[in-house]
């Protein structure tokens, strides 16, 4: 069945429910009733799956589940510290002395990167990559 027809008759039913189980009162439909809080989540839900295809509405919402429930959190900070490192370093000293510091990086992609600036990638090949390897962690998260 078209996730478009499920997302419709959804966001009908509950719509309908919401109002039956909520007595018809507008007021109590729409300001600070747990209904009405009910009707905007499940709707919105609803209306996501009914806009795009079964398996990208499934994909999305079991990743954006796992991400709430065990998303770590990024150290910002220590990344973009690590990279004005790494441009002071290239600077001084030049793009290869950065090699000797490769296996030290934690960062997985963040090490490919420099890596692969090390190695005299253009930079636009490098960016490609980049962009690639984005995409394949994306589509192993959703999978």
């Amino acid at each position: 069945m078209p996730t478009t027809i499920v997302g419709i008759l959804v966001a009908i039913v509950v719509a309908f429910g919401v109002m039956f189980l909520g007595g018809m009162d507008p007021i109590g439909i729409f300001f600070g009733d747990p209904m009405s809080a009910a009707l905007v989540f499940v709707g919105t839900i609803a209306a996501t799956f009914a806009s795009m295809a079964m398996s990208d509405s499934i994909g999305g919402l079991k990743a954006g589940v796992s991400t709430m429930i065990k998303s770590p959190k990024a150290d910002l900070s220590g990344t973009i510290a690590s990279i004005v490192e790494f441009a002071d370093k290239a600077r001084k000293e030049g793009v290869l002395a950065l090699d000797k510091m490769i296996p030290e990086i934690e960062d997985e992609f963040l090490a490919r990167g420099v890596q692969l600036v090390v190695d005299g990638t253009d930079p636009a090949d490098t960016r490609d990559i980049l962009e690639l390897d984005v995409e394949a962690q994306m589509k192993q998260y959703l999978d």
